[in-house]
């Protein structure tokens, strides 16, 4: 009977780690959708496809911040002295995030940088749903079993899409910040080497 018990506790274990290990991705039509597309994504580290499910105000802000970057590593290129160049860049930040092509890219790039780990079949299983409750300002928000809220808001295409939480926020409005600086830094220093001697 014990051997029942177990073999039976294993292929239920087993189940869900195959579950855990599923592909499909759902689109984001509804917010139980939208917030196992985020899941999946995330436990897979595809922080690019994660970008995609950002509210818009967010990728915006992410947008803007990748165009200040992209600007100044131009500049760098084209306007620095040579021997200046390397550390100019460098100040940037590492390769793949002042090289990316796209702001989704930069946002994969920013999120990797910052050692996120992918999330684990344990943590997959913490992220099932206990509630979901509308809030007075129109957007809903998840709570998982346990304990971790995330906050969700339907777009006008009728797709469900995630609001960073406030430490997410903080640290977009610092890049983005850090990013206007760096451009204006950037653009004075590159007046400072046209100017004649």
């Amino acid at each position: 009977m014990m051997f029942l018990v177990v073999r039976a506790g294993a292929v239920i274990a087993l189940a869900l780690v195959l579950g855990a290990c599923r592909t499909e991705v759902p689109e984001p039509t509804t917010v139980r959708d939208a917030f196992a597309r985020h899941v999946t994504l995330q436990a897979h580290g595809d922080y690019e496809a994660l970008y995609g499910l950002l509210v818009k105000e967010a990728r915006d802000r992410i947008a803007r911040t990748h165009e200040n970057l992209r600007r100044c590593k131009e500049m760098i290129e084209r306007d620095y002295p040579r021997h200046l160049q390397r550390q100019a860049l460098a100040d940037l930040g590492p390769p793949e995030v002042r090289d990316a092509p796209t702001p989704a890219k930069y946002y994969a790039a920013m999120m990797a940088a910052s050692n996120r780990p992918s999330l684990s079949v344990a943590d997959r299983l913490k992220s099932n749903i206990r509630r979901i409750a509308r809030t007075e300002m129109g957007t809903v928000v998840i709570t998982t079993v346990s304990g971790e809220r995330s906050e969700w808001m339907e777009g006008g295409d009728g797709r469900f899409y995630r609001v960073p939480d406030d430490e997410e926020t903080a640290r977009l409005q610092e890049e983005f910040l850090r990013s206007v600086r760096r451009l204006e830094a950037t653009t004075a220093a590159v007046k400072t080497f046209d100017r004649p001697r």
